[in-house]
């Protein structure tokens, strides 16, 4: 694929009914750094982007109730469908930051475990129910070793 190469993920897009309460999440409790608001096309906060981490971004759609097919927001959106079966990201030490979410009352669903992959992984919820994994490589993690 010469110059068509694949660098990377360079977000994942969420639907956010509570703008407010997603951004303390993702920002206050991990850290991540809004970047900047696109406005919609009547000037209305449209979508927040986050950074998690240089060129990796989260997409937080603000959740209008007004909107019909023909805004860009619903177009974009893609209201209709199904939306990211979860967002996956890896940490350093996963056993420390099961702790930072216990601290901040974060709703974990499972407990740190060991994957079929090879690879230390724990799922909780962001404050909209939305799935999320953390996972810890080790040396015999197939993402490292295949």
């Amino acid at each position: 694929m010469k110059n068509g190469t694949i660098l990377g993920i360079a977000h994942i897009a969420y639907l956010a009914h509570d703008m407010e309460r997603m951004m303390e999440f993702y920002c206050g409790v991990l850290g991540f750094r809004k970047k900047f608001l696109l406005p919609d096309e009547n000037g209305r906060p449209w979508i927040q982007y986050v950074e998690v981490a240089p060129r990796q971004y989260i997409e937080f759609f603000y959740d209008y109730k007004d909107l019909t097919p023909e805004n860009s927001f619903a177009r974009m959106a893609r209201l209709d469908r199904l939306g990211p079966m979860h967002l996956s990201l890896e940490v350093q030490n996963i056993r420390a930051l099961a702790e930072h979410l216990r601290a901040h009352d974060v709703r974990i669903v499972t407990d740190v475990t060991l994957g079929d992959d090879g690879t230390w992984q724990i799922w909780f919820e962001d404050p909209e129910g939305n799935p999320i994994e953390f996972h810890e490589y080790t040396d015999k993690s197939l993402q490292l070793t295949t």
